[in-house]
């Protein structure tokens, strides 16, 4: 897939900032039930199980921009409407 346009970068920012943006509030609410829930209301976060930490610094302020950019886009979009 080639992206020509301006429109096409727009779309798939807005589509790839609504899905990651998504994706990290599901992930957050997640964990606040699941602390929620437990008897002390606390859950334990490790993120370097897998040897993950140094490719999630990476990719987590990627998709937190990418979601900024998908936003800016969608709220433009709403705007021109």
């Amino acid at each position: 897939m080639r992206l020509k346009s301006r429109v096409q970068w727009t779309k798939l920012f807005t589509i790839l900032g609504y899905t990651f943006g998504l994706s990290n509030s599901i992930v957050l609410f997640i964990t606040f039930m699941k602390a929620y829930f437990s008897p002390t209301k606390a859950v334990l976060i490790t993120i370097n199980t897998f040897n993950e930490a140094n490719i999630e610094m990476v990719f987590v302020p990627i998709t937190v921009i990418i979601t900024i950019i998908g936003l800016y886009y969608l709220i433009g979009g709403m705007k021109n409407e």
